[in-house]
């Protein structure tokens, strides 16, 4: 995977996925002209703790796929930032056809203001 940031993902219990970049790391494309964290970056963050939880939530008996991004930019990320996803999960055995579940994910800064806000919508449906 090519990506803007170097996350540094920690784990990813049922129903909660996590990662983390910025500052601790020196990779040229996580800031941007204004020297603050690049918004794509924190985008990529986004995705992938979705994607840690989506791994860890969703049964063998499912598969899943990203459909859309939407994001809330709240402020200038200037600190090394963590994304957190977290989703109570749904009944997978309810789900027979195909199921948009939107994943909320929280980017947040070192004093836990939630800087970037994304809601990922997924496609949820029974595994071929």
């Amino acid at each position: 995977m090519i990506t803007s940031d170097k996350p540094n993902t920690t784990h990813a219990p049922m129903g909660e996925g996590y990662a983390g970049f910025g500052q601790s790391h020196t990779w040229f494309f996580v800031y941007n002209h204004l020297h603050t964290v690049h918004a794509i970056a924190s985008c990529n963050a986004a995705e992938i703790a979705m994607g840690m939880l989506m791994e860890a939530t969703v049964p063998t008996s499912h598969r899943w796929i990203p459909k859309a991004m939407n994001v809330e930019y709240h402020q200038k990320a200037t600190t090394s930032l963590r994304a957190q996803a977290r989703l109570d999960p749904p009944d997978f055995e309810s789900i027979t056809d195909g199921t948009a579940i939107v994943v909320p994910v929280s980017v947040i800064d070192k004093s836990g203001t939630e800087v970037v806000h994304a809601d990922i919508t997924t496609s949820v449906t029974p595994a071929a």
